[in-house]
């Protein structure tokens, strides 16, 4: 759910509506693929998953099934799960937002952004971009990936130190810099985050990596939040 595959979704749902009615499985399935919002121990908050429609190709029958439901908890939270889906024809929803697709060499970068994601990044930020509250902010709908690209840029080759705010969240981190790596592995790794997701971000070119590699060659800090803001 949280990845908003429709494939991933219409299975969880039959698999959930196998599953005995009114039964403690079918009950915790439909629970988690309704989105809650997180606590830690220190009673901060950490944002819900975001609420985006994810779109079917159809209305998956199984859904139907739990949505009318006698069981009232199973018909409830199914109808919870129902909101967050769309499907032609499904009244009050709007029409699926159009993304400019990827040109086959901005699509061959998004493959190996890909790639470099999930060997050095999706263990703070989690293959679902969603983050870990007290390590690492979620990239999901994050103003600071779909924002400049300059400043994603700056942020991978030199850090980032102190607060920040993510989606009205505050946090507090330390993200070590990847200097090392390639320019072409950085805007790989860019355009996968600002293309995944639903995200409809531009893509990053190899050639702004490198620009901004040479005009911050000589800062040694990682950058803060505040001087980040000034980038535009």
């Amino acid at each position: 759910m949280a990845e908003h595959r429709p494939s991933y979704v219409k299975h969880l749902i039959d698999l959930t509506a196998s599953r005995d009615g009114g039964g403690w499985q079918q009950l915790a399935l439909l629970e988690g693929m309704v989105p809650r919002t997180l606590k830690s121990s220190k009673a901060t908050t950490q944002p819900a998953i975001p609420l985006k429609l994810i779109y079917l190709d159809e209305e998956p029958a199984s859904l139907n099934a739990l949505v009318n439901s006698s069981h009232g908890l199973v018909k409830s939270r199914a109808a919870r799960v129902s909101a967050r889906l769309a499907w032609p024809g499904k009244v009050g929803v709007p029409p699926p937002p159009v993304v400019i697709p990827l040109t086959p060499p901005q699509q061959a970068q998004f493959d190996r952004g890909k790639i470099v994601f999930s060997q050095l990044c999706a263990a703070c930020h989690q293959p679902t971009g969603l983050g870990q509250d007290g390590l690492a902010p979620p990239l999901v709908d994050s103003e600071w990936v779909l924002g400049t690209d300059h400043r994603l840029v700056r942020i991978v080759l030199k850090g980032l130190t102190g607060s920040i705010s993510v989606g009205g969240v505050n946090y507090r981190l330390e993200m070590p810099a990847l200097t090392v790596l390639p320019d072409e592995d950085i805007a790989a790794a860019l355009t996968y985050v600002r293309r995944e997701w639903e995200h409809d971000a531009d893509p990053v070119n190899v050639e702004t990596v490198r620009e901004i590699r040479k005009e911050i060659e000589d800062r040694n800090d990682p950058w803060t939040a505040e001087e980040l803001l000034e980038v535009k």
